[in-house]
Parts: C-alpha cells; sequence; structure tokens
C-alpha cells in the first residue's frame, strides 16, 4: 500500500469513570451583539479540531489536508503568498509544495476555520497574532505575514512553530465593503452571517479573519468501543485524559442516513455512553449544538453560522464525538494576542474526534469486496484511517487481501487528488 495507508501502532491508556447526563436546556435569552458591545471592543472566535481515534481511542497520524479544499480561490495559502515561503531547510532539503502537503502531510489534528469576529462602536485598529506551537499555518484570509518553521518531511513531529499576524487591520462597523467571491458555492461564506464589523487589511475586505493548520499533538479526549454483539451496538468509553472538565459532549451515530445522538455535560473523568437509537433527526442536533455554543459565548448568530458552516460536514456518515474544549486547552493550543487588548475575549472550539466504529468498518468493508464506489465516498477522507484499522483488525473476514487493499488505496489516491486546490 502507498504511505497514505501505512500501519501505525499506538499506546493503550487507563480509565476512570464519572460525568453529568445532559439534559434538555432551554435557548438562552437573545444577544444583541450592538447592545452587548456599545462602547468596547470586543472580540469572538470559533473553530474546529478535527482528529482519528485510534485503537486506543487517542488521535492517530492520518492526511488533514487530503482531498478537497473547498475553500475559494481567494483564499491565501503558503504556495500563493509571496509573504509566507515554505523554506528549504538548512541541509538543503527541498520544501513541501502546497500540493505534496496536501497528498502526503501527515499529523494528527486538522484545525479547521477559526474565524475572528470583531465588534466596536466606532471605527478601530487592531494588530492580531495566532501562534501555533505544533503546527502549521495552511490557509488564511485576508492578507497575514506568517512565520513557519521549515516543512520538509512527510510526518509532522510535533515540534514544527507557527505564527500568523494581521497588522493594521481597520474595524469599522458602519462600512458595508464588497466582499470577494467565487462563481461556486462554498461553506466559506457561511460564517459571514453575523452582525460582525466589517474589516480592512492590505488591501483585501473581509467580516472575520479566517485561517486554518494542521497540527501533531495530543487532545484531552479518547472514544473506545467497549462492547458489542449481535444484537446490540457497541457502547463508547469517553475518557477525559486529566484536563479540566469537558464543559460537553455529544455521542453522534450516522449510520446508512439514520442518525442518533446522546449529550453529556461536564465529563470529568470518564463516561460509558449508550449506543442512541438511530431514530433522532438532524434539526434537533442542530439546535442542541446552537444552544451549547451561545452558552459558551458565541452570540446567537455565530454559533448557527458555526454549525451552517459544517452542515455538509459534522453530519456526514459515521461515529464521532463532538465537545466543547475548555478555554485553557485552546489558549494553549493556539496562544492569541490582540491590541488593543479587547474588553471581551469569547474563544469556542469544537473537538471533532472520528471514531472508526463496527458499523463504520463494516459498512467499508462491504463496500469494497462489492466495489460499490458511492459508498466509498461517502468516507472520502477517512478511507486512509479507516484501511489501516481494517489492516490490523484482528478478525478474519476483514483482512483485505491485495486485491481489495489495492482497491481501497486507489479509491483513497483518487480522493485525495482529483479536486482542484480551490474553488473559483
Amino acid at each position: 500500500m502507498t504511505r497514505s495507508i501505512v500501519l501505525l501502532t499506538a499506546m493503550m491508556a487507563g480509565a476512570v469513570v464519572s460525568a453529568v447526563p445532559a439534559s434538555p436546556t432551554p435557548p438562552p435569552p437573545a444577544q444583541s451583539a450592538t447592545t452587548e458591545t456599545a462602547g468596547e471592543l470586543r472580540a469572538h472566535e470559533w473553530g474546529t479540531f478535527t482528529t482519528v481515534a485510534g485503537p486506543d481511542g487517542r488521535p492517530i497520524d492520518w492526511l488533514p489536508l487530503g482531498g478537497p479544499t473547498d475553500l475559494p480561490c481567494f483564499v491565501q495559502h503558503y504556495k500563493n503568498d509571496p509573504l509566507a515561503k515554505v523554506r528549504a531547510d538548512r541541509v538543503g532539503l527541498p520544501a513541501l509544495s502546497y500540493e505534496q502537503a496536501r497528498s502526503g502531510l501527515r499529523g494528527t489534528v486538522r484545525m479547521e476555520t477559526p474565524v475572528l469576529y470583531f465588534y466596536a462602536p466606532r471605527q478601530t485598529v487592531v494588530n492580531v497574532s495566532v501562534k501555533f506551537p505544533r503546527g502549521i499555518i495552511t490557509e488564511w484570509y485576508p492578507l497575514a505575514a506568517t512565520t513557519q518553521e521549515n516543512v520538509t518531511a512527510l510526518t509532522l513531529k510535533g515540534g514544527e512553530t507557527a505564527r500568523i499576524d494581521w497588522k493594521n487591520v481597520v474595524v469599522d462597523p458602519q462600512a458595508a465593503p464588497a466582499f470577494p467571491s467565487g462563481s461556486t458555492p462554498s461553506h466559506y461564506y457561511a460564517a459571514r452571517a453575523t452582525d460582525a464589523a466589517s474589516l480592512s487589511t492590505g488591501g483585501m475586505n473581509e467580516k472575520f479573519l479566517f485561517y486554518r493548520g494542521i497540527g501533531s499533538f495530543a487532545f484531552p479526549l479518547a472514544v473506545t468501543p467497549v462492547a458489542s454483539s449481535v444484537h446490540k451496538r457497541a457502547d463508547f468509553k469517553v475518557e477525559n485524559l486529566g484536563g479540566p472538565p469537558i464543559p460537553n459532549m455529544i455521542l453522534f451515530e450516522n449510520q446508512r442516513s439514520k442518525v442518533g445522538f446522546r449529550a453529556y455535560r461536564d465529563v470529568v473523568d470518564s463516561v460509558v455512553v449508550d449506543p442512541a437509537s438511530l431514530s433522532g433527526d438532524l434539526e434537533s442536533l442542530r439546535r442542541q449544538l446552537e444552544t451549547i455554543l451561545v452558552e459558551r459565548g458565541l452570540f446567537e448568530k455565530e454559533a448557527r453560522a458555526m454549525v451552517k458552516t459544517w452542515d455538509d460536514s459534522w453530519f456526514e456518515p459515521g461515529t464521532r464525538v463532538f465537545y466543547v474544549l475548555p478555554a485553557s486547552a485552546v489558549d494553549q493550543a493556539l496562544p492569541l494576542e490582540i491590541f488593543p487588548k479587547p474588553a471581551q475575549t469569547a474563544r469556542v472550539f469544537v473537538g471533532r474526534l472520528e471514531v472508526l466504529s463496527d458499523p463504520t468498518i463494516n459498512i467499508v468493508h462491504n463496500a469494497i469486496i462489492s466495489n460499490d464506489t458511492a459508498t466509498l465516498a461517502l468516507y472520502n477522507r477517512f478511507l486512509g484511517p479507516i484501511a489501516e484499522r481494517l489492516a490490523v483488525d484482528p478478525r478474519p473476514r476483514f483482512r483485505p487481501d491485495q486485491t481489495v487493499t489495492n482497491m481501497l488505496d486507489a479509491a483513497y489516491k483518487a480522493y485525495i487528488a482529483g479536486f482542484p486546490t480551490c474553488r473559483e
């Protein structure tokens, strides 16, 4: 198999038990960005960290940049922006190009679409800096300066450090400039549907500061299936690995277009979650997620924009856990500096941990042996980790022979390479 489907190993971890099931929560009172921010500069940020659980429930290496970029072509990245070049390292190894990184650079974390909004009663100029101590910045908008470590290897080792700076950003609540757009749809645009002030820097206008990246570091949650049988889907053990309490956690399953989810609050140690009945509906889940995001500090329109942005990704087929990262974990992963300092800053990040459950393995295995390419396409960027899991599954029927391995490998490579780098 290619490098994208190599065998990975991981160390096992122990566990203890504690958590509070989430009870239905009434919607919070409506918030007004105008009245909440009168007379003060405020900054609100949301984003997602996507990881894939290995056999011990902890994040494994995968290809976070593989597949379609889903971003408009005006978005900057480390190939087309002259202010941010990926340099060759000191011993003369060639730096990876953007396309090489997308198809071959392995890490544990996809930092997806953090967007930073500003609210102010009058025009204000700010300088913004975000550090990514164990990763690299791969895309951003508007114009920014990035400082990257040398990226020459196909696997991030966790020692990389990146920084992105936006200088002299004009925050103007009265301005209504034209924002850039492409000719094809992209969920990038959903993040604009807020009351945030317009921003301008480097001759570019936008509603927010946007950036993405990949990294290699640990997260505070592990998820493992703990029991299954012919008559019952697996329970899942969700562990807090020693950090602060996880404020909110939702186990979500989408199996053959039937969905279910269970929500918990304040995961202190760990909790065993029964599989939810696959009779739920996505609209209820969207409302619950929006409520959680507002409780954690976002305005209602921001929460709605975040859920809308990821509507076609968060709820795709498979099993995953969504969880709100503690504020200290966000600040450690992405130290943020804004000058002048806002009177209030809210940073709400959702972890998405993809769980390679038995139903998912069964569906993909059956699709492989029946050459069902349409079903395989549903699992797109996670086909690589699924193939690696199949290769080490102790059950003989899941061990793919060379023909099946080649088929899956080809499907994954086609997914990685078969899309443009941006949407016109």
